[in-house]
């Protein structure tokens, strides 16, 4: 999704680390950070194409969330 959506690959080589080892490495928290934000540039992506496309109202799926809180 991130290939198309947003025209990114991102590095997967920490997924299969281990996660119950503390702390946690760098690696492994930016990993996480960035797997996180993504998910937010990937939602607003989705929203924005949708909304081109008229299949629904951006403000009736997101009406709980302030994405620009979010960046």
């Amino acid at each position: 999704m991130t290939k198309f959506y947003l025209n990114l690959e991102i590095c997967k080589g920490e997924r299969l680390s281990n996660w119950e080892n503390r702390p946690l490495r760098k690696s492994q928290m930016h990993y996480a950070a960035l797997d996180a934000y993504v998910l937010v540039k990937l939602m607003e992506a989705v929203i924005e194409e949708a909304a081109k496309k008229k299949e629904f109202e951006e403000n009736t799926i997101c009406q709980n969330y302030d994405l620009n809180a979010l960046a």
